[in-house]
């Protein structure tokens, strides 16, 4: 159950191998027939059908047959790694799927006419596999070749015009400043890249894009070279992004995650040891012509291209080479994991790995990167990162949306709880030209700056009036709590999911299902608050302006025994930007504040900061639940 839950065409070699390692666990103790060989064929089976747009391939046995009757014929290369016995091809592991997909896709990209149907590389081989002899003629198939090679340049700078159009596509996916992807592109430029800051705020999300989406080259209309200057067309040829390959650290990682290590395997009920390479040294064996069985190519190797799915079009598609990310960097000991990694990063270019009977140098390509995201709310709990390792990386800080991009990330937020419930609301459309619509009540369409805008429709009261009551709550929340778009997309989503589910009608209803969305996705994000940052959102939840304004007022006298707390609630205040961009308040005016001898926060900046401009509205519920956490910080 634990192979199959959550099983996917990306994730069906990891699978495969897990299932493999069981059934070599319990072939000793049951006495019924059990052959971990046939792992592959079993996963791979529940993976065609559970994942039928993943372009899965089942591994029958007449299609590992014939991948090794290509084999033998030297028609695939040796340089896939592809391992056999006296029968087939051995898929056992990952880096055996892995090794399997890619002679697959060689095969569809030597005769692309003989992919009729997903069911087609089954059917192909099973064919090769009855017709052995036709392999001996000479019209039967084309030769496969190895993969293109392709120039092994450094990470090329991307022309000024052609970055700007980039910047504004991954605005309208994440929400980010252009200065801080213009930053990540300058540290991706000088190396590799951390990517830092509070949850939900769009980092993993990032750390894939930007290497596909940056450095993809402008279409072959608008220019002839990519920002390599090889030549760009519609032929799978063009090679001008990176696909990634993302894994999560944990705690129990080691030198064998990112680098290898010798592992026992079953052979014949004998056990045996072999050479099993780690995530790093994987990703940088896709990215060269190498047979991982013989290292004394690998000093001066060629690079190649690398085939994966595309994040942007959700189809397989060639890139320029294939970079790591590391999602939840700081969650694994991961100066350990990396271990003579340190030294590769470092600046000589190699790195040292396992292999049979030693340890061989590996290449690194100049323009392979590792980006790595790091939770900055887990910073005191979790793995330390060294010094040494910090010098090999340039930390950026992923923050939220200001308020000067409110609108926009309103729309963000709004459209894609909508698309997340489309299957609930069928008057929820989307056009071809992304624009998403529901009903007369709200379309949602992409504005020349490539982020989206919002227009409400004739029917839209009472939900416009909620909507933008959320987004205050939200707004208010994030004075002391920097929630991403993430979270506010869950907010959203659960309130919708509530209007629409129960046919909500009046604002009342709505209102309530706001109050309820908030105890159930944020609340329990707030309980590590302090005991006077949740008497503000307390009295923010239930009392008008005036009141809120002197309940306030009040809490900032008390804390003036407390210097420390009420600098922090100042600080807290000068964190906000208006619409305009500029701060609400000035670093000068939190040093004067401190050392004056009243409250001298104005009314203006109280009603701009918490936004008691807006009509008034309880929270009762939420309130209720803030008050409980205060008591439990109280004792």
């Amino acid at each position: 159950r634990r192979t199959l839950a959550g099983l996917t065409a990306v994730n069906l070699g990891e699978r495969i191998e897990q299932c493999y390692e069981l059934m070599v666990q319990l072939k000793p103790h049951v006495r019924v027939s059990v052959n971990p060989g046939n792992s592959a064929f079993i996963v791979s089976l529940f993976a065609f059908w559970l994942d039928r747009d993943g372009d899965a391939h089942i591994y029958y046995i007449s299609l590992r047959r014939a991948l090794k009757r290509l084999f033998d014929k030297e028609l695939l290369p040796q340089s896939l790694g592809l391992r056999v016995n006296s029968d087939a091809i051995i898929v056992v592991n990952e880096a055996d799927h892995k090794a399997a997909q890619q002679a697959i896709a060689m095969i569809a990209a030597a005769n692309p006419k003989i992919k009729t149907d997903p069911y087609w590389a089954e059917k192909f081989l099973s064919w090769i596999d009855e017709n052995p002899a036709v392999l001996d003629g000479d019209d039967i198939m084309p030769p496969v070749i190895d993969p293109p090679i392709i120039k092994h340049l450094p990470l090329a700078r991307i022309p000024a015009p052609l970055l700007a159009q980039r910047i504004g596509e991954l605005r309208r996916r994440v929400l980010i400043d252009e200065a801080v992807v213009r930053r990540i592109y300058h540290g991706l430029l000088a190396g590799h890249v951390i990517l830092t800051g509070p949850p939900g705020t769009g980092k993993t999300e990032l750390a894939r894009l930007i290497p596909e989406l940056l450095w993809q080259g402008e279409e072959a209309a608008a220019s002839s070279t990519d920002p390599y200057g090889d030549p760009i067309s519609t032929a799978p040829t063009t090679y001008t992004a990176y696909t990634t390959h993302l894994v999560t650290a944990t705690d129990e990682w080691s030198v064998r995650s990112l680098i290898g290590g010798l592992s026992p395997v079953s052979n014949g009920g004998t056990v045996a040891y072999r050479t099993q390479y780690g995530h790093l040294a994987e990703a940088l064996f896709n990215n060269w012509a190498i047979n991982r069985d013989n290292s004394t190519g690998w000093l001066n190797p060629d690079r190649v291209s690398v085939r994966g799915t595309s994040l942007l079009f959700d189809e397989e598609q060639e890139f320029r080479g294939v970079w790591l990310v590391i999602d939840e960097f700081n969650r694994a000991p991961i100066d350990l994991a990396l271990g003579e990694a340190l030294t590769a990063l470092g600046g000589s270019g190699r790195l040292r790995v396992p292999i049979d009977g030693g340890t061989a140098e590996l290449p690194l390509p100049q323009d392979f990167r590792i980006i790595g995201t790091l939770n900055s709310f887990d910073r005191n709990y979790l793995n330390q990162i060294s010094e040494a390792l910090k010098r090999r990386f340039a930390f950026v800080e992923i923050l939220p949306p200001t308020r000067r991009d409110r609108d926009a990330e309103v729309a963000i937020v709004l459209r894609k709880a909508l698309a997340s419930i489309q299957h609930l609301e069928d008057t929820i459309q989307i056009s071809a030209d992304d624009t998403l619509t529901w009903s007369d009540i709200v379309a949602i369409s992409t504005d020349p700056g490539a982020v989206y805008r919002t227009t409400w429709l004739a029917q839209a009261a009472p939900l416009n009036e909620v909507v933008e009551a959320a987004w205050r709550s939200f707004e208010v929340i994030r004075v002391f709590r920097q929630l991403g778009t993430a979270q506010a997309i869950t907010l959203f989503r659960h309130l919708l999911i509530a209007g629409v589910a129960e046919n909500y009608t009046a604002s009342q209803q709505w209102y309530n299902a706001l109050d309820q969305a908030l105890c159930d996705t944020v609340a329990d994000q707030l309980q590590v608050l302090l005991p006077d940052e949740l008497e503000v959102l307390i009295a923010y939840s239930t009392l008008p302006a005036a009141g809120f304004i002197a309940s306030y007022r009040s809490m900032l006298e008390r804390l003036r025994s407390s210097e420390r707390r009420f600098a922090a609630q100042l600080e807290a205040l000068a964190t906000i930007a208006r619409t305009d961009g500029s701060p609400l308040l000035t670093d000068s005016d939190v040093v004067q504040m401190i050392a004056a001898d009243t409250v001298t926060v104005s009314d203006e900046v109280i009603t701009t900061a918490f936004r008691l401009d807006a009509p008034f509205f309880t929270l009762p519920q939420f309130a209720r639940r803030l008050r409980a956490y205060r008591s439990d910080r109280g004792l």
